[in-house]
């Protein structure tokens, strides 16, 4: 892992549990501070990796995360689309890249994948 990143540990009366702050959502745990450094590492690269996957697509950041909040997973992609699926129930649909999605297209891609619209989240 690169040395520039800020990492905070505490021990707790089992665990040592860790958060980098320089990377949000990013935190770690173990029985010593080597596995908790391991699994923080491992979620630094994670978060790394989607982020830089929603910064290459044209696809709305938020819809994105939609999509992954509810269960979704990106399959696969071509130049102008990315196929998505629902890890619950295996449903696949084809998200188009572009910058704009109207709402009656959101509400299909939602409803095909068997999710809840985003409204309310977004």
């Amino acid at each position: 892992m690169p040395s520039n990143y800020y990492l905070i540990f505490e021990q707790g009366e089992k665990y040592v549990t860790g958060f980098c702050p320089d990377v949000p959502g990013a935190n770690g745990q173990g029985l010593t501070k080597e596995e908790c450094t391991k699994d923080l590492t491992e979620a630094i690269e994670l978060l790394k990796k989607v982020r830089s996957e929603e910064r290459q697509s044209n696809i709305p950041l938020q819809f994105l995360r939609h999509l992954r909040k509810n269960g979704c997973i990106l399959k696969c992609e071509s130049p102008k689309h990315q196929v998505w699926t629902n890890s619950t129930n295996t449903h696949l649909e084809t998200v188009p890249k572009q910058v704009e999605i109207d709402k009656f297209l959101i509400e299909n891609i939602c409803k095909k994948l068997g999710i809840p619209m985003p409204w309310n989240t977004i």
